[in-house]
């Protein structure tokens, strides 16, 4: 006879997730490596200074990209809050300075 077994639980299934990584400079640098390899070039101080100066460069705009502009929007919305909790400490503390 089969078992009767009423408080089993079921195990839950397993996944393996590989997350994938794309770094486009650093495919690029590897090319650019292999290229030079391929052309049985002896200076490979060259490939180091390429390598370099493309990582500097994508760094750079990296930076550029990520800093928050401030527009003059920004900066009058800015100016107009300053106005007008400046206008009301003023208001609010003329009465006690008269």
């Amino acid at each position: 006879m089969s078992k009767f077994i009423f408080f089993r639980t079921p195990k839950p299934k397993g996944f393996s997730y590989k997350p994938l990584y794309y770094d486009e400079s650093k495919e690029r640098i590897e090319n650019l490596k292999k290229q030079l390899n391929a052309s049985d070039s002896s200076d490979s101080g060259k490939v180091d200074r390429e390598a370099l100066r493309i990582q500097l460069r994508n760094n750079i705009q990296r930076l550029r990209s990520s800093k928050p502009a401030l527009g003059t929007s920004q900066n009058f919305r800015l100016l107009l809050i300053l106005l007008v909790l400046l206008s009301l400490f003023w208001y609010l503390l003329k009465p006690v300075i008269s």
